[in-house]
């Protein structure tokens, strides 16, 4: 059921490919610019607290990536608020299927894909520029470690999709509790 819901939401954004491509595009174009502001002050100052650039894209990368991926994921629960002011819950209700499957399936937010690619770069420079030496351990670890911050964030989605019930508007929560830790 998940795969249809995904293949119904990716084929509703290719519909306007041009769209689609513009909006990878500036997805990519905004975590740059976060990052190149990172850079900056790194390029001003040397190091912050005794942490290097290259430690902190390490970092940077990692959670970039997780996010992008519990937003692919979980998107649905970000348009959570809309669908119960406008009442459509009901019909995800009326349904014999799982309603947090259903709702993960209908936005599937693979223009978000920017962001992930963005994070995938940055990880990789800054694995590089450290000079780690990676084992199959460390690999694992990195996946788990991206993994679960993708079912963090993913999670935190579902607890702000929950405030729709007693509010409106959790939506602007989302944003300002969701991405400013991501930034943070």
């Amino acid at each position: 059921l998940y795969g249809r819901l995904v293949s119904n939401s990716l084929r509703e954004q290719l519909q306007y490919r041009v769209s689609f491509i513009l909006f990878c595009a500036a997805n990519l174009l905004l975590t740059f610019l976060q990052f190149f502001a990172v850079w900056v002050l790194f390029e001003r100052f040397g190091h912050i607290k005794g942490w290097r650039l290259a430690e902190v894209a390490l970092f940077y990368g990692m959670v970039h990536m997780a996010f992008a991926l519990a937003e692919i994921i979980g998107g649905g629960f970000q348009y959570f608020s809309f669908q119960i002011r406008q009442g459509d819950f009901d019909q995800v209700l009326s349904q014999p299927r799982s309603t947090v499957l259903q709702i993960m399936g209908q936005r599937v937010q693979i223009g978000r894909m920017g962001r992930f690619l963005q994070g995938l770069f940055v990880l990789v420079w800054g694995t590089f520029s450290l000079g780690m030496n990676w084992t199959p351990a460390k690999i694992a670890l990195l996946v788990v470690a991206i993994l679960s911050g993708a079912g963090l964030f993913w999670g935190f989605f579902i607890l702000l999709a929950t405030l729709c019930f007693w509010t409106t508007q959790s939506l602007q929560i989302m944003h300002i509790l969701g991405r400013s830790g991501v930034e943070a």
